[in-house]
């Protein structure tokens, strides 16, 4: 069957869904009846156009085109206008419109008084008419074709002008396009605004002439006041009235000036705590009130009352204000803060306060706004006891004293009698002082100390043997303990406090001896001896010296240490030789010739004093005798038991005695250290 120009194939099946034949595309289904049985009708076309005619859309011409299944070429030097789901002969299909670039249509409309050039144009701008300009240019749509509308009218225009009440004043308001207006004469341009005019965008400008808008009365407190609201213009002071406030404000959307004038007058009178006080609270514009009976101008404050510049007068009766006591110490400081009192008024007025407290200090000060005077008073004597001492009783006392009033207490010397509870009084010694003074008054610290024992230790045994005890007292030295006796006092004196420091030594450690037992270096002294030989040749006889040599060895030694005051050395009991032995041989020799030699040896002792030798065949040191002359060897050195001299060996021996200072007593005693050194000597080998 032909649809549009189209041929479509169309199949009638009953319960069967056919095949689409090649080249188709399923069109439309409808339910259909072949002889009275129910089918369905199945209606396939090729994907093609279907039709194309042409139509006038406002002076242009259109092609449409319905087209199934396709999107159609766009003709030659046209442009898709509008694009519709459509439907052909039951098919749906898509309709294009196609339009050539052009003005569809062009008219002519009143805008406010001004006659405007009104374009509807597809797909292209056009040409701005002579001496216009464009005012607008909108979406428009031309029988369902979008479009732009635009608008063209002439430069600077004035589109309409009308009269209107502004306040009590008649305003102009021109719609202006492109331009600005002229100021009408006698007006003033009083706001500009952005208007549209037929969608047409313009500017609003209002003109008024410099007036009062309005005149109105409002309470402000207690006070009737005059409210004007103006344009471009200060108004007279109403009489009687001085200018309050001057705000810029706003009429009907138009910038002003809001006068507000005021009689000067006492807006406002209030009551206010201050401290304990009652204060009197004045707000006033441009008048200085009385002050009230019985007060006083306290402070005087720049305000605002409702918006309005006006003076806070606060009035207070001269009086006591605030009293603060401070506990934290023993000082008690009272701190009053008064208003327009002096400190006789203050004494009178809080004498049972002040009691037995002094004035110290007067300064100006604030409170809450208003000038006051603190006068701040302290005890004029107290006192901070401890016991932290040893127990011994420490007063710690603060005077306050007249301005320069003389000090005379002395340190060490001056005491008081100080009781506790009304108990047995203690005296205490003046340790330390301190002056602090000012203008108005002389502040002394004292501290007051009871003499007695701080502390005292355990004898301990010191590098010398000796047991030392060290008794710590404080301000006055007490007695010397039983036994003991004083080695060595130290005074201190530390920020007033003073503590004497006695160190004793055991008197019986004094004359103890200490003895120990070690070891100790000594060298057996040698000897030297002379023997005879006999050669065995024809009673040949020779006389030889015999010296054995010192003997270095370590002996057990017994010390001795005591401390005295004598300064004398038994110095006989020391081991102490004053000589060695000297050795001395002499003889003849054969053809008469002499011989001699001498020796000495050191740290020898001599066991005899020599021999000699005569006759033939007789030799002395290996040296042979001249016939008939006779040989010595002469030993001269200490001997045992002779002259007092002692051998060491085999024996003990005071070997040292040492005699060095060591300490003096406070008393003045001079106490040495005596080492004695006694050794063991081994007997020779």
């Amino acid at each position: 069957d032909k649809i549009g120009s189209q041929l479509a194939i169309v199949i009638e099946a009953f319960n069967e869904t056919p095949s689409t034949p090649s080249g188709y595309v399923i069109a439309k289904t409808d339910v259909s009846d072949v002889e009275g049985i129910p089918t369905r009708r199945y209606t396939f076309l090729n994907p093609s156009v279907l039709s194309q005619s042409t139509d006038n859309v406002g002076s242009q011409l259109a092609i449409t085109i319905e087209a199934f299944s396709e999107t159609p070429s766009t003709p030659v030097g046209y442009e898709l206008a509008r694009e519709d789901v459509s439907d052909f002969e039951g098919i749906p299909t898509r309709r294009f419109t196609f339009l050539n670039p052009s003005v569809l249509s062009r008219s002519e409309d009143k805008v406010g008084s001004q006659l405007a050039i009104v374009i509807e144009a597809f797909s292209e701008t056009p040409s701005t008419p002579s001496g216009y300009v464009l005012a607008s240019s909108n979406e428009s749509n031309v029988e369902g074709i979008p479009t732009k509308r635009y608008t063209f009218l002439k430069s600077d225009v004035e589109l309409s002008r009308s009269d209107d009440l502004v306040g009590s004043q008649l305003a102009i308001t021109i719609e202006q396009f492109d331009g600005t207006p002229s100021t009408p004469a006698g007006y003033s341009i009083a706001r500009t605004q952005d208007s549209d005019v037929g969608g047409i965008p313009t500017k609003r400008y209002t003109f008024l002439k410099p007036s009062v808008l309005s005149r109105s009365e409002d309470l402000v407190g207690s006070q009737l006041a005059i409210v004007i609201e103006a344009f471009n213009e200060t108004p007279a002071t109403p009489s009687g009235y001085s200018l309050a406030k001057t705000n810029v404000s706003d009429v009907e959307g138009i910038v002003t000036n809001r006068y507000t004038f005021l009689k000067p007058s006492i807006l406002s009178k209030s009551e206010d705590l201050i401290g304990s006080q009652l204060a009197i609270v004045i707000e006033a514009f441009d008048e200085v009130p009385s002050t009230p009976s019985g007060y006083a101008i306290a402070k005087k404050d720049t305000s605002d009352f409702e918006g309005i510049t006006t003076q806070r007068y606060t009035f207070l009766n001269p009086s006591i204000l605030s009293v603060s006591q401070s506990f934290t110490d023993a000082s008690t400081s009272i701190t009053v803060n008064a208003f327009n009192r002096t400190s006789a008024q203050v004494d009178t007025a809080l004498s049972e306060v002040t009691t037995n407290h002094k004035l110290i200090s007067t300064r100006e000060d604030d409170f809450e706004g208003i000038e006051t005077t603190t006068f701040t008073y302290e005890l004029e004597s107290y006192d901070v006891i401890d016991n932290e001492q040893n127990g011994l009783r420490r007063v710690l006392r603060t005077r306050l004293l007249l301005a320069a009033q003389f000090y005379a207490s002395e340190v060490g010397v001056t005491t008081i009698a100080h009781e506790i509870n009304a108990g047995t009084p203690t005296t205490l010694y003046l340790a330390a002082f301190k002056i602090d003074d000012t203008a108005s008054f002389r502040k002394v610290t004292e501290t007051w100390m009871e003499a007695g024992q701080l502390s005292e230790n355990d004898p301990i045994t010191g590098s010398d043997r000796i047991r030392v005890r060290t008794i710590v007292w404080q301000m006055v030295q007490g007695s010397d303990p039983s036994g003991y006796v004083a080695s060595s006092i130290k005074t201190d004196n530390i920020e007033g406090f003073k503590t004497i420091s006695v160190s004793y030594y055991l008197s019986a450690d004094l004359s103890v001896d200490y003895v120990y037992e070690t070891t100790v270096p000594f060298t057996i002294p040698g000897t030297v001896d002379v023997q005879e030989n006999d050669f065995g040749l024809a009673s040949t006889l020779n006389l030889m010296l015999d010296v054995s040599p010192p003997v270095p060895t370590l002996c057990e030694a017994i010390i001795t240490e005591k401390y005295t005051d004598e300064v004398v050395i038994d110095s006989d009991v020391i081991y102490q030789p004053n000589k060695w032995t000297g050795v001395l041989i002499e003889g003849i020799a054969p053809s008469q010739t002499p011989f001699a030699s001498t020796s000495t040896y050191r740290n020898h002792i001599a066991l005899s004093t020599g021999g000699e030798l005569e006759g033939a065949f007789r030799y002395v040191q290996g040296n042979q005798l001249f016939a008939g002359t006779t040989g010595y060897i002469r030993i001269d050195g200490p001997i045992d038991g002779v002259d007092g001299y002692v051998d060491p060996a085999g024996t003990d021996i005071t070997a040292n005695i040492t005699l060095t200072p060591a300490f003096r007593l406070e008393d003045g005693t001079q106490y040495y250290k005596k080492v004695v050194t006694q050794i063991k000597v081994p007997a020779r080998g």
